[in-house]
């Protein structure tokens, strides 16, 4: 009997392997994700942050909520794991450590995106005298962290726009009043730094029509024929 029970043993214990191991995530700050393992041959699953695990009150602070353990088919053991995304969990990694067999999985590691950056090369360019051409460079986010938009304010009016550009136009625009434009990128997270430029509006100068002059002499009188073309 001992020795049935221990060839059986020994055999579960060859037979441990993950099919699901924990994979690495990109997320934005305060969102919650979720980790998973899946195993087979094995009892029990639990999840390690760092080598301290997971349901220690200590990780349970950090915003750590390790899962009940489900059985899938009567074979697969799962078992997942909630972070909460703080500041103090960014690059974190966690493992799962599966029994019998004490078999590891590869580390996964959790990296939090937070307010982004300003954005870059942001310049103008004249279209004509009374609109403007305002283009930038996004800044640098996380894979699978995007930029949801940009925040714009243009003295009074704010304006929230998708695109990497935008122009603005005036109606009869003061040419000695200078123009303070800010630019924001948006994420999940709130809006990001702002990068600021200044410019005045050009003054288009009037172009003369051409003038074409023809004397005419009729007797004592003289006239003269003007066409504007």
């Amino acid at each position: 009997m001992l020795v049935t029970l221990l060839f059986g043993f020994l055999i579960r214990c060859c037979l441990a392997d993950y099919i699901t191991q924990p994979a690495s995530l990109n997320t934005s700050l305060n969102s919650t994700v979720t980790f998973t393992c899946e195993a087979t041959g094995v009892s029990f699953i639990f999840f390690y942050v760092g080598q301290i695990p997971a349901s220690e009150d200590t990780n349970i602070n950090r915003g750590f909520t390790e899962l009940s353990q489900v059985t899938i088919n009567g074979t697969i053991r799962r078992r997942q794991l909630l972070v909460h995304a703080r500041e103090i969990n960014n690059n974190t990694y966690v493992y799962c450590f599966a029994a019998p067999g004490d078999i590891r999985s590869d580390n996964a590691t959790l990296t939090i995106q937070g307010l982004l950056d300003s954005v870059a090369d942001l310049d103008y360019t004249f279209i004509n005298g009374s609109s403007v051409l305002l283009t930038w460079t996004p800044p640098y986010t996380l894979d699978n962290v995007p930029i949801t938009g940009y925040y714009i304010v243009n003295g009074l009016v704010n304006i929230t726009t998708t695109n990497k550009s935008i122009i603005f136009s005036a109606t009869n625009p003061d040419p000695c009043i200078l123009n303070n434009v800010s630019v924001s990128p948006i994420n999940d997270v709130g809006i990001g730094s702002s990068n600021n430029i200044s410019f005045y509006y050009e003054t288009v100068p009037l172009i003369a029509p051409p003038v074409s002059v023809v004397p005419a002499i009729d007797g004592q009188q003289v006239s003269l024929n003007i066409s504007v073309n």
